[in-house]
C-alpha cells in the first residue's frame, strides 16, 4: 500500500539530537545559521593568531555570548563557516542558552521514518482491539514507572513472546525526503500559559512525502488468534479502515477536550488571550472535521508533541482515574498543548494528511 503524506502544520520527528544557541548556531534577524564546526576550525587555522582566536572562541562559548559578535570581531564571514540559513517562523529575541531540537535526516535530507508510521499503525490496531472487545486497556498508573510493561504485549503477542508479535508482519519503509534547506525554524509554546517554549527545526506545511506499507502473509502465522483473520484476507483494506476510525474518533475527542478547556479558562485573568488560543485550535480541528468524511483521507499527528489522547490508551480511560500518582479530571486532560503561532494564529503542530496513491 503506497501512501501520500502532506504536512498540514509544522512537523518534526525528532532525531534525539539538539544544538545550542550558544555554541552551535546563530540567530540573526529572520535566519537561523547552523555552524559547521569543520569549516569554522579550518577557517580559524588560516588566521595568523589562530591559537589566540581559538582561545577567544572558547571564552565566548563559556560566557554564553553570541557567536555572531565573535565572527564580526575577527572578520569571519558567517556564510563561510555556517550551513545555508533556515528561515525563522518569527523573530526570537530571548533565545540565549536555548537548545534547538533537530529532525530526522539522512545525507542532509529530512524524511519521515517508517518506524514512526509503524508506531501509529500499532496504536490503530490496539485501538481497534479495545473497541471490538469492549475491554479496558491498562494505563500509565497501573505500574511503577521503572517497571512499565510493554503496552499491548497481551494484545499483539502470544504469552508475551516477542517472536509472536504481529507487528513483525507489518513493514513500513522510510518516506521520500526533502532538502534540509526547505526546513524552517519554529518557536513552539506550551499553551495556554506560554511560559515554556522551545525552538525546533521542522518540516513546514504543504510538504509532500510518499511512503510504502507492506503486510506480509505467513503460512506459519504464530500471533494471537484475534488477528489471524486480519492477516488472511484484505489486510491493507482493514488496516486503512482501522486507521481511519482511530483518527476520526481521536480528533472528535480532541475537540471535546479543547472546548472543555476553553470553558474552564474563560473565567481566568487574561481570558481573552487564552480564549483566542483555544478558538484558533478549535477552528483548526473543525476544518479538519469537515474533510474527515472523505474515506480516502486520514489526518494524523506524527512525531514530537502528541498528547496522551492521541494513542490507544487515553481515549478509553474512564473519568477520574489515577494517572502518575495523581487524580485528574479527564474532561480536561491533558490541560496544555504545544502550539506554533503563524500569522497571528495558533495551530497544533505535527499534523499531516494521508491519502492512498
Amino acid at each position: 500500500m503506497k501512501l501520500n503524506i502532506t504536512t498540514i502544520t509544522p512537523t518534526i520527528v525528532r532525531s534525539g539530537e539538539e544544538i545550542s544557541t550558544v555554541s552551535e548556531c546563530i540567530i540573526e534577524g529572520d535566519n537561523l545559521y547552523i555552524v559547521n564546526k569543520d569549516k569554522l576550525i579550518n577557517f580559524l587555522k588560516t588566521k595568523k593568531d589562530n591559537v589566540k582566536i581559538i582561545e577567544e572562541l572558547s571564552k565566548t562559548v563559556l560566557e554564553g555570548q553570541n557567536l555572531k559578535g565573535f565572527l564580526d570581531k575577527n572578520n569571519i564571514p558567517i556564510n563561510e563557516v555556517c550551513e545555508p540559513p533556515l528561515k525563522l517562523s518569527e523573530k526570537m529575541d530571548d533565545y540565549r542558552r536555548k537548545s534547538v531540537y533537530l529532525p530526522m535526516t539522512s545525507l542532509k535530507r529530512a524524511f519521515i521514518p517508517g518506524s514512526t508510521i509503524k508506531g501509529i499503525l500499532r496504536s490503530a490496531l490496539l485501538f481497534h482491539y479495545y473497541l471490538s472487545t469492549k475491554k479496558e486497556p491498562p494505563h500509565r498508573g497501573d505500574s511503577k514507572k521503572d517497571n512499565s510493561p510493554y503496552i499491548g504485549e497481551d494484545v499483539l503477542r502470544n504469552e508475551n513472546k516477542i517472536s509472536t508479535d504481529i507487528m513483525k508482519y507489518v513493514i513500513v519503509r522510510d518516506s521520500s525526503s526533502i532538502n534540509f534547506e526547505e526546513l524552517r525554524a519554529y518557536k513552539i509554546q506550551r499553551i495556554p500559559h506560554r511560559k515554556l517554549w522551545q525552538i525546533i527545526i521542522a518540516i513546514p506545511p504543504q510538504r509532500k512525502f510518499s511512503i510504502e506499507i507492506c503486510i506480509k502473509k505467513d503460512k506459519n502465522y504464530n500471533g494471537p488468534g484475534f488477528w489471524r483473520e486480519f492477516f488472511e484476507k484484505d489486510s491493507e483494506v482493514k488496516l486503512w479502515e482501522y486507521l481511519k476510525d482511530y483518527s476520526n474518533r481521536l480528533i472528535d475527542k480532541e475537540l471535546e477536550i479543547l472546548e472543555n478547556l476553553r470553558r474552564k479558562n474563560s473565567g481566568n485573568e487574561n481570558d481573552g488571550e487564552r480564549k483566542k488560543i483555544f478558538d484558533d485550535f478549535i477552528k483548526h480541528y473543525e476544518e479538519i472535521q469537515k474533510r474527515m468524511f472523505n474515506k480516502n483521507v486520514i489526518f494524523i499527528p506524527i512525531g514530537f508533541g502528541k498528547t496522551y489522547y492521541f494513542n490507544s490508551l487515553g481515549y478509553f480511560l474512564s473519568s477520574n482515574v489515577p494517572i502518575r500518582r495523581k487524580n485528574v479530571d479527564l474532561k480536561f486532560y491533558p490541560s496544555t498543548r504545544w502550539a506554533v503561532e503563524i500569522n497571528e494564529k495558533y495551530y497544533p503542530f505535527r499534523m499531516v494528511c494521508t491519502n492512498k496513491k
